[in-house]
């Protein structure tokens, strides 16, 4: 009976560890990760929630940072030095 219950707590304690890794991943923006344990149940839905839930969050955190790229290149202020500045010395002589 003590073995039973021991297996049982560890295989609970590697699903909720493994649930932890990527919710924290998540937090950290980490988007790279998805649970992977085999899970049942409750835990099952967590995974399955959690799972589908990094997909959208992923294309949102891809379109923010895309759109900010091309905002700056938009709105860049390119003021590179005139050629004059960098070359003037070759135009004197």
């Amino acid at each position: 009976m003590t073995y039973s219950v021991n297996q049982m707590v560890g295989n609970l304690t590697a699903q909720v560890r493994n649930l932890a890794e990527v919710t924290i991943g998540v937090a950290n923006d980490d988007l790279s990760k998805k649970i992977t344990v085999d899970v049942r149940g409750e835990i099952l839905q967590l995974k399955e929630a959690t799972n589908t839930m990094v997909g959208p969050v992923r294309w949102f955190h891809c379109q923010k940072f895309s759109r900010r790229s091309r905002n700056r290149v938009i709105n860049a202020d390119f003021h590179a030095p005139k050629s004059t500045h960098i070359f003037g010395h070759l135009n004197r002589s």
